[in-house]
């Protein structure tokens, strides 16, 4: 019940959008509530009983427009640029897993190129992203992965054309992964994952939901 992939799979497989929750709908007993949300259903159960973990650290709901109390957003907030392999559990967890029913998504990330800068820029329907890593000095084994993206919507609406009518939405967010390996003292990781995601009803001038 146990399933391992990659990043570069995430990619591969169609109307994903680079968004490993979309992956693993392809899994047999996994489903979805509603094609415009990621939530997951395994076996019938409530997307709430599915737990997401990152670096071995329990973490609330990492997506997008989500709904109070859920485990599901529009998009995810974790860029594939920063994303390693991950683990997805089914049932029959092992003991280092707790406060789950119906399933596990174990995520992590990848380690920053500690040889040599990297820097990249990326634009989709999604959003635009720009990553940069290397090495914190040259030489040693230390290394940093940053990524920043901001929602493509959100730039063509600020432009005054309405894609979703009245509906105004738009995301940005921000992955980054530091790593300190020591001679003695053992490896020291500070990762991190932030989000902010609006959706907006202009005739209102209400927001429907900020996270």
């Amino acid at each position: 019940s146990s399933r391992s992939f990659s990043v570069e799979q995430t990619g591969k497989f169609a109307a994903t959008g680079d968004d490993p929750a979309r992956l693993v709908l392809s899994f047999a007993g996994v489903s979805t509530q509603d094609d415009l949300f990621n939530q997951i259903v395994i076996r019938g159960n409530s997307p709430r009983g599915l737990l997401w973990k990152l670096e071995g650290v329990e973490i609330p709901n990492p997506n997008h427009l989500a709904q109070d109390g859920g485990s599901g957003g529009t998009i995810s907030m974790l860029s594939n640029n920063v994303l390693g392999g991950s683990d997805f559990l089914t049932g029959a967890f092992p003991a280092e897993y707790g406060n789950a029913s119906s399933g596990v998504f174990d995520l992590r990330m990848k380690k920053g190129n500690n040889e040599k800068r990297e820097y990249a820029f990326q634009a989709g329907t999604l959003g635009l992203e720009a990553a940069l890593e290397g090495p914190f000095i040259k030489g040693k084994k230390s290394s940093y992965i940053i990524n920043y993206r901001y929602s493509t919507l959100a730039l063509i609406e600020a432009t005054g054309y309405k894609i979703t009518g009245d509906i105004r939405i738009g995301f940005q967010d921000i992955n980054y992964n530091f790593f300190f390996p020591t001679k003695k003292l053992g490896t020291f990781t500070v990762f991190g994952v932030g989000g902010l995601s609006w959706s907006k009803v202009d005739d209102q001038n209400k927001y429907l939901n900020v996270v």
